[in-house]
């Protein structure tokens, strides 16, 4: 059901993006996808790593789930106030956020809503309500087309900006009135009809290697058309975006598919190994095949958007499609890390693929232009997955069938 959400937010997105683009100019939409990256990118700092404590531990909290999310809901506002605080005082947000200077209080609200969204999808994921998360966001991408064509045929500025986070508040409540009802609580003590058993200092070191790592990779992912708009210019910006959202839908549905295995193997544990296995073979599979179909399909695609788009965004595109392909032995080692508590370990494999991302980019950018953020983001990939080859043989030669008794010992791989 997540796979599924993500193949159509991404087909909605498609077409959100392809309206844009004949509503504007290529230079208007680099703005304005370079501000929802930098918007998306500072509510990831503010999401504080959450999500993965949500989804990996919600089933050993039994009674305290409301008060857990709630506690979780508190941490990601005041975090987001704080990350505004700072830019703000620092002057970095007009950098961060080009297009919304001088309306710092809509970059505030925009940052704490991106923030919880995202989060609560994390709740409904570990309450198995995954096909809420469907309609959630067929609702919201709806919402948003509906907004950007109303508000661009009115003339109204920032239209592509404002439709994007406009809806969030009512989804928000809409789905909050739910995370919090005596239903889903109730659920959540027959699942686990006793008190929290999750050991918090254990969890705080998980989710803070994971933390830590993700912002490394948000950073290498959301800074990316920032960089491209800084080194050259808002014409290419729009053209690497379009290519990286169209590219992303692979990544995005593979880490769908590792979640799913993760909320999977935290509640039976003793299927480890055999579900591990068998997670590898089929995001692998499934991201190599769909790699080569939007190798192939690029021209089509790029269509919808436009002369320009064919022309300018096509080798990105396609050398983003490649890069999945290492991406998802990537996402899988990281479920994998998650699962047994590898957390410097899921912070080295995010480094590796954040360092190498960017400092690639900043050196071969000025040089190949967008092809040159495609060989980096490629290299990026394959450099973190050399740091997984441990994890990934020792899955490989363990027993076929699910384990009984205590579960099988993997060691940590530490890339060194």
């Amino acid at each position: 059901m997540l796979v599924a959400n993500q193949i159509l937010s991404s087909g909605l997105g498609l077409l959100y993006w392809a309206i844009a683009a004949r509503l504007l100019l290529p230079a208007e939409i680099g703005l304005a996808s370079s501000t929802i990256s930098g918007i998306v990118l500072l509510g990831m700092v503010a999401e504080l790593g959450i999500t993965v404590a949500l989804t990996r531990y919600t089933a050993q909290v039994g009674r305290s789930f409301r008060r857990f999310v709630a506690t979780c809901y508190a941490l990601n506002i005041g975090a987001g106030i704080l990350v505004w605080s700072v830019l703000t005082a620092t002057g970095l947000i007009d950098f961060m956020i080009p297009e919304l200077n001088g309306n710092h209080l809509l970059v505030l609200a925009a940052i704490i809503c991106s923030t919880l969204f995202y989060v609560q999808d994390g709740v409904l994921a570990a309450r198995r309500r995954t096909w809420l998360i469907l309609v959630e966001n067929l609702a919201y991408n709806l919402a948003k087309l509906a907004l950007l064509i109303a508000l661009a045929r009115m003339g109204v500025g920032h239209a592509v900006v404002l439709s994007w986070f406009a809806p969030l508040p009512f989804f928000l409540v809409a789905i909050g009135l739910i995370v919090f009802s005596r239903r889903l609580h109730a659920r959540s003590i027959e699942s686990h009809d006793r008190d929290s058993t999750a050991d918090y200092r254990q969890v705080v070191s998980v989710v803070g290697f994971d933390y830590l790592g993700g912002l490394l990779n948000e950073a290498s992912v959301r800074l990316l058309p920032l960089i491209v708009l800084n080194l050259l210019g808002a014409a290419e910006a729009a053209f690497f975006f379009q290519g990286w959202l169209i590219a992303n839908t692979i990544r995005l549905a593979s880490s769908s598919f590792v979640t799913s295995f993760v909320v999977t193997v935290a509640a039976a544990p003793d299927k480890l190994l055999p579900y591990a296995r068998r997670a590898l073979a089929l995001v692998v599979l499934l991201v190599a095949v769909a790699a080569a179909a939007l190798i192939l399909a690029a021209p089509l695609l790029l269509a919808l958007l436009g002369k320009d788009y064919v022309e300018n965004s096509i080798t990105i595109l396609r050398l983003l499609a490649v890069s999945s392909i290492p991406a998802a032995v990537n996402i899988w080692f990281i479920a994998l890390a998650r699962l047994r508590n590898w957390g410097r370990s899921i912070t080295i494999n995010y480094a590796i693929q954040g360092s190498l991302t960017i400092g690639l980019t900043l050196v071969l950018a000025p040089w190949l232009g967008l092809s040159g953020v495609g060989l980096a983001c490629i290299f990026g990939q394959i450099g973190a997955m050399l740091q997984t080859l441990s994890a990934v043989a020792q899955v490989l030669a363990g027993p076929a069938e699910p384990h009984v008794g205590p579960v099988p010992q993997l060691r940590e791989a530490d890339g060194s």
